[in-house]
């Protein structure tokens, strides 16, 4: 039992065990609590930091190196790892999908990352759970409604049942891994095992999002945006685009899918490098013709957000929201040269995905070598086509021309 000592007492006794300093005092109730807790599972993942977890910049253990040493009966290594899981937020959503994955957040700060896309797509989509087995998810879906019609008294009501069919979305396996050395793992600060981990958590969601735009439907890849089957296409066709004209382009597809649809798209879909050409457009007397909101407008083409963005919303144009993915392609036509701008509905595009990626550690597999092993992976599926009504393509000769 706990015995009766002021907070900041040198030594105290806990069930037979004394302890030397305060902070064990105040961590006490959590290492119990965590002692009693289910083993801890190797294939644990992570996200946000909590502010008590063992794993920040002032501190010397490693999460990785912990999970490892868990293996090998490190009771403060598992101790460490339970405490830790009390105190992060275990989901993946919000703007910074991917970016704050892995742990632990204060690594942000302490070294230059790799250059990663914020998966832009993917932070539009509401994303559905996949089922516990199975390689695939299927969506049942009516082709054809049932009909209804005039009446005439005493006459026939309208009999006709609806058709049905399935939409089939494969599930897709995204991962990676990286070998590391013992020595670099067990004596590097801040930790290469963190640092790896947090490059290819966002390596993940980035390559996920690329697939959702670009995927063939063939080698393990979903069916993208760029491959989907039965949207409408309008073609952009101009050496000297202006703005005017790809105005005409966009309120085409935005008049083809509420058409199609019955509703209207969201969103206006295109590259970072698009949208800086239409930043750039002018009037007849030189001012911009994409207006920030900042500047209360009265007659802009669109609307720019206040803050130059590269990724994400950027602004509005016919009342839909502008979002930037430079994961869209920028290579299409006969010049290799053109991007893609994509008119939708977000709602109407079907995505699945695991809880979020799992992190696993493997040191037997290399051990003749004294390495350690680091592997993300997690299970997704995508799909374009269960209601292709809702998505419009523009592609052409207007869209190869950038500032």
């Amino acid at each position: 039992m706990l015995q009766d000592q002021p907070v900041g007492a040198a030594s105290v006794e806990i069930d037979g065990q004394e302890y030397t300093f305060a902070g064990e005092l105040e961590r006490e109730p959590a290492i119990r609590a965590a002692r009693s807790a289910p083993p801890v599972s190797l294939t644990t993942h992570v996200d946000v930091l909590g502010e008590r977890s063992p794993y920040s910049v002032k501190m010397a253990t490693s999460y990785f190196a912990d999970l490892r040493n868990s293996q090998r009966g490190d009771s403060a290594a598992i101790d460490r790892l339970r405490i830790h899981a009390e105190h992060r937020d275990l989901t993946m959503g919000g703007a910074t999908t991917g970016a704050e994955f892995a742990p632990p957040e204060y690594l942000r700060q302490t070294y230059v990352e790799a250059i990663r896309s914020s998966a832009p797509l993917l932070n539009l989509l509401t994303a559905l759970p996949l089922p516990e087995s199975g390689v695939s998810v299927v969506h049942p879906k009516i082709t054809t409604g049932a009909t209804v019609g005039a009446h005439e008294e005493n006459g026939a009501l309208s009999e006709s049942g609806p058709a049905t069919t399935s939409v089939t979305l494969p599930i897709v396996t995204v991962g990676g891994f990286v070998d590391v050395s013992t020595e670099l793992l067990d004596r590097s600060a801040p930790g290469i095992d963190e640092v790896i981990a947090t490059d290819l958590a966002r390596a993940y969601f980035e390559q996920v999002d690329s697939l959702c735009v670009n995927g063939t439907g063939s080698a393990g890849q979903p069916v993208g945006l760029e491959n989907a089957t039965g949207e409408t296409v309008t073609t952009f066709t101009s050496a000297s685009p202006t703005f005017t004209e790809l105005l005409g382009r966009i309120a085409s597809a935005y008049s083809a899918v509420s058409v199609a649809r019955k509703l209207a798209p969201d969103t206006v879909l295109m590259h970072p490098r698009r949208f800086a050409w239409l930043a750039g457009q002018v009037d007849t007397t030189g001012r911009p013709i994409v207006a920030t909101t900042a500047t209360g407008p009265t007659n802009a083409g669109a609307l720019a957000v206040d803050k130059a963005v590269a990724e994400g919303e950027a602004g509005r144009i016919l009342g839909m929201r502008i979002v930037l993915d430079p994961s869209i392609t920028t290579t299409t036509g006969a010049g290799t040269n053109q991007d893609v701008i994509y008119v939708l509905r977000a709602a109407d595009l079907i995505y699945h995905q695991s809880d979020q990626p799992r992190f696993e550690v493997f040191h037997e597999t290399l051990s003749a070598n004294l390495q350690v092993r680091l592997r993300i992976f997690g299970y997704s599926a995508f799909s374009p086509n269960a209601r292709p009504e809702g998505l419009a393509r523009i592609t052409g000769t207007g869209l190869n021309v950038t500032i």
